[in-house]
């Protein structure tokens, strides 16, 4: 219970409402599904986040936080002042927790006051990385997938009678699971089929082609036929390479519109040369038809790389006469948006469907121009940013009319919590031309001082297309964050809980602070599990009042082996809020004299230079190099690993499947002098050099690593051990089982 320094006592929270849902905005906002799939999760660096609304009045500053998977906790954190200003709360789940085929995700609420916990319902959600017909493996044509088999199309041979049932079969495809939608493209008419039963896996698909497809996508010599599919969790698989066939059942249908580029007639437009240029479509005239005066309209049926449909319609035009033909410009901004996929061209004479053409869009698809915070580049400065804070989505290729834009806003804290926004503009009649601001409230940026802020917008268009900009990425800083707090008997920010029986104390120096009569000032300690987190309000008695808080040993030992967070809010008296700059306190527990690490627990997944990742006894961090170093989200230990190899593996220099790394510097801080060190590692090829250094990193001993398959590594050197620095020359080994003594060393300080 919260006591104020003049005796008086906190509202004591309800904590026995029930808790808000979890919303997972990449499955939710949007195009629904159910799951998560190999886009949301190939980068083990980038967390899935997820929002639930805080019911305000049932909770209060400090109340601990836990989030699930599967019963698994893979989150904590202590509510502030921010989740009540902004009255939610965020998530953010990474990859290495998220598991297939599917989980259970659910968070809890304690409830200091009431000592009480609340757990919110649970939600499943469906896990699948494999991708229908598998992976691409030929990046020359990135929007078709090779490994997908051409469809077959009955009958063979021309089709010229409207009467003939005709088909397409598609060969069982790669990872065919039961929930697949498949869509056969017929001319650039979609059919597809209700999702796959469990019978059908396996087996071959045969999609008939109704007659009033067959004449309403019009004759061609020849017409294209591909297929592509959707797994239960919006996994894509790309466009199949085309079939194709000759249909010739309206012999009287208006000859096919001819594209054009430069003046050209072409069938493959390359976004390189076409540039800044745009398209022409000529409507010719064959017999007679079209004839003067004809009203035209032109029909741009596209298709973007990951299969969506962006159409566009043109006219009506009225036809010349005089021996010449009618020509409809289709604007470069229109072509682009399909990069990667293609088109189908035809046209309308009073009312007749044409022929049909094809064309094909070579190049990258192209992101929509990203977002921008108006006057600021790389960093945010709290101080003087606006209150709300202008995003402005620019004016992008392809905008129209009940266009619905999608605001994403993405923020980590110091801490490396969540803190997420959502929002949604439909664009109205004459705006397609401009840009638009949209409004986030300064409360949702100020908790992220010291942290940073990605902001990134999609569109979905009214046809269905689904298009995505590119990230902007902020540091926010943080310079208006209060003084430090400091910890009693805590030098260099470690605490030796075996030193210290009786706890210790936080102060909060009231001149710093600035602190005022009747400020509310909350501070936090908060620890890896509820039982070691609490907080504490006061209300200051008088002007630059300083605070004591006694934080007693059962709330430390909890924590002991790991880290508390420690830090304070204020609630102005005269308006307005502050935070201070936190303080991490490596909390000591008794060591063994012999530890092993086998990266059994640990935080993060993969990492690139500047990254770091952490285990139960040992932090990790990429000094420098490319490529990427950590823990792969699917992995196996080789056939020819030695049995002491079990999975998971920490992975240097990791090549595979596209990463070529050169050399990798990689620093293992072990956390404690050591006198001896062990490990195994597997695959090195003799380029793999270890530097030991001591506490101050002063080299100790070095070794280059044997070229063998399987090494077991022990030191010799008689100098304490701190940490192991790596430098790996493009050489992909595999470590397990770090195994660290600390017999006749003193108990070394965690950092």
């Amino acid at each position: 219970m919260a006591v104020l320094p003049d005796g008086a006592v906190s509202p004591r929270s309800s904590g026995t409402l029930a808790l808000n849902p979890l919303i997972i905005p990449v499955m939710d906002y949007g195009s629904a599904r159910p799951g998560l799939g190999w886009d949301d999760l190939n980068d083990p660096s980038k967390p899935v986040f997820l929002q639930a609304r805080l019911n305000i009045q049932a909770y209060q500053p400090g109340d601990f936080v836990t989030l699930y998977w599967n019963d698994e906790t893979v989150q904590t954190f202590s509510l502030e002042e921010s989740h009540f200003q902004n009255s939610f709360m965020a998530f953010n789940l990474y990859p290495v927790s998220i598991v297939e085929p599917s989980g259970e995700v659910y968070y809890t609420i304690y409830d200091q006051l009431s000592e009480s916990t609340a757990p919110s319902d649970k939600r499943t959600v469906r896990v699948k990385l494999s991708v229908p017909g598998g992976p691409d493996t030929d990046a020359s044509t990135p929007y078709l997938n090779d490994r997908l088999t051409v469809a077959s199309i009955t009958p063979a041979g021309d089709i010229t009678d409207e009467n003939i049932p005709v088909s397409v079969t598609v060969a069982p495809w790669l990872y065919m699971a039961e929930g697949d939608e498949l869509t056969v493209i017929w001319n650039g008419v979609r059919l597809t089929q209700p999702p796959l039963d469990g019978a059908q896996v396996d087996q071959p698909q045969t999609v008939v082609i109704p007659r009033e497809t067959l004449i309403g996508a019009g004759d061609g010599s020849p017409v294209t036929v591909s297929y592509e599919i959707r797994d239960i969790v919006n996994n894509y698989s790309l466009v199949s390479r085309p079939a194709f066939t000759n249909v010739i059942v309206d012999p009287n249908a208006p000859p096919a519109p001819a594209v054009k580029v430069a003046g050209m007639r072409v069938s493959i437009i390359d976004l390189d040369q076409l540039g800044s240029g745009n398209v022409q479509v000529e409507i010719p005239h064959d017999n007679g038809i079209p004839a003067a005066g004809d009203s035209i309209t032109l029909n741009w049926k596209g298709r973007a790389a990951d299969g969506m449909p962006f159409e566009k319609v043109l006219g009506p035009a009225t036809y010349p006469g005089g021996g010449l033909n009618l020509e409809f410009t289709v604007a470069n901004a229109d072509v682009v948006a399909i990069a990667g996929g293609g088109a189908v061209v035809s046209y309308l004479v009073q009312g007749k469907g044409s022929k049909r053409t094809t064309i094909t869009v070579v190049g990258v698809p192209a992101q929509l121009t990203a977002p921008l915070i108006p006057g600021v580049v790389g960093d945010i400065d709290i101080g003087v940013i606006s209150d709300p804070v202008l995003v402005r989505i620019p004016a992008y290729a392809g905008k129209a009319e009940n266009d619905v834009i999608f605001l994403s806003w993405e923020g980590l804290t110091e801490a490396g919590n969540a803190l997420v926004f959502s929002d949604t503009y439909t664009v109205g009649n004459g705006e397609a031309s401009i840009g638009k601001d949209m409004e986030v409230n300064k409360n949702l940026l100020t908790p992220l001082a010291s942290g940073s802020l990605s902001i990134s917008y999609r569109v979905n268009k009214p046809g269905g297309a689904t298009l995505k900009s590119e990230v902007t990425a902020y540091t926010v800083s943080g310079s208006i964050l209060l003084t430090i707090p400091t910890v009693l008997n805590a030098p260099g920010d470690i605490f030796d809980p075996a030193a210290n029986p009786n706890g210790t104390s936080v102060h909060v120096d009231g001149v710093a602070a600035a602190l005022k009569r009747l400020d509310e000032v909350t501070i936090y300690w908060t620890g890896p599990v509820q039982e070691g987190s609490a907080s504490q309000t006061f209300t200051i008695a008088s002007d630059n009042q300083s605070l004591d808080w006694p934080v007693l040993a059962a709330q430390i030992d909890p924590s002991r082996g790991s880290t508390v967070n420690v830090f304070y809010e204020v609630k102005r008296t005269a308006g307005g809020s502050g935070k201070s700059v936190t303080r991490t306190l490596a909390i000591l527990d008794p060591l063994p004299n012999e530890i092993t690490d086998d990266f059994t627990s640990r935080t993060g997944a993969m990492i690139r230079a500047g990254g770091t990742l952490s285990t139960d006894y040992i932090t990790l961090f990429f000094e420098s190099g490319n490529g990427q170093a950590g823990f792969p989200i699917r992995d196996d230990v080789p056939p020819d690993g030695a049995a002491a190899l079990q999975l998971p593996v920490l992975h240097i220099c990791y090549q595979h499947p596209a990463n070529q790394p050169g050399t990798q510097v990689v620093l293992m801080d072990l956390r404690r002098d050591c006198s001896k060190i062990e490990f195994d590692i597997y695959g090195c090829n003799g380029k793999t050099r270890i530097d030991l250094l001591d506490a101050s990193k002063n080299i100790v001993e070095t070794k280059t690593l044997p070229a063998t398959t399987n090494h077991h590594f022990i030191s010799t050197t008689a100098l304490p051990i701190h940490f192991i620095r790596v430098t790996g020359e493009t050489d992909w080994t595999l470590w397990d089982n770090i195994k660290m003594t600390t017999r006749n060393l003193a108990r070394s300080k965690r950092k």
